[in-house]
């Protein structure tokens, strides 16, 4: 859920000199409330996990059992909840830019992924204002003598244990596992190319 015009309406990203926190407004506190009386109302829902970040927030729900209405409905009533909270708050305009983003998961892996996804967002945002160049397009990367365009962490190209592995885009997921299931210290680089994708490892 995204707060108009990308505000930072909820909160600020702070570092506490241990982790990267998130420092709420009024409003921010106003959200998490709001979340309270959703499970006050709808008690077959069960909030997994959950970030309010300064220009928007997460929220994982589990449907425990069957609702009488659907979930987009009982979200759309916690958002119109959080926008009367923020009128009473001062603020007059719109809260949120858009619809929420919904996303239904259904494959294994998926809920503890997600669940891991929304409780890193405060490091990732940390992250990504401390080295923003990691979160761009890089032209002409340069390792082993070679030179491509890149996009990732780049700090990893100092390590001193690396190979070159030239692998096809036409490669097979059993080609794809043996490479992603090598031991620990080895890490891979991915750098695209029009024709085959060339990994630092």
């Amino acid at each position: 859920m995204v707060a108009n015009a990308r505000q930072a309406l909820f909160g600020k990203l702070t570092h506490n000199g241990t982790e990267a926190v998130i420092e709420k407004t009024p409003i921010g506190w106003a959200l998490i409330n709001q979340q309270r009386r959703l499970m006050e109302l709808c008690p077959e829902i069960k909030i997994l996990a959950d970030k309010v970040m300064p220009d928007h927030h997460h929220m994982v729900l589990q449907v425990q059992l069957t609702m009488p209405r659907s979930i987009r409905q009982v979200v759309r009533g916690y958002m119109q909840g959080c926008k009367e909270e923020a009128r009473k708050l001062g603020y007059v305009e719109n809260l949120y830019d858009a619809p929420p983003f919904y996303c239904v998961l259904t494959h294994k892996g998926q809920l503890h992924a997600m669940i891991e996804y929304v409780k890193a967002n405060t490091e990732r945002a940390w992250q990504r204002r401390q080295n923003p160049d990691l979160f761009r397009m890089h032209r002409k990367t340069e390792v082993c003598g070679l030179q491509f365009t890149s996009m990732g962490n780049h700090f990893l190209l100092d390590w001193p244990e690396r190979q070159l592995v030239e692998m096809s885009r036409e490669a097979s997921k059993g080609h794809l596992r043996t490479i992603t299931t090598r031991p620990p210290r080895i890490y891979t680089f991915s750098a695209a190319s029009r024709h085959r994708t060339r990994e630092a490892v």
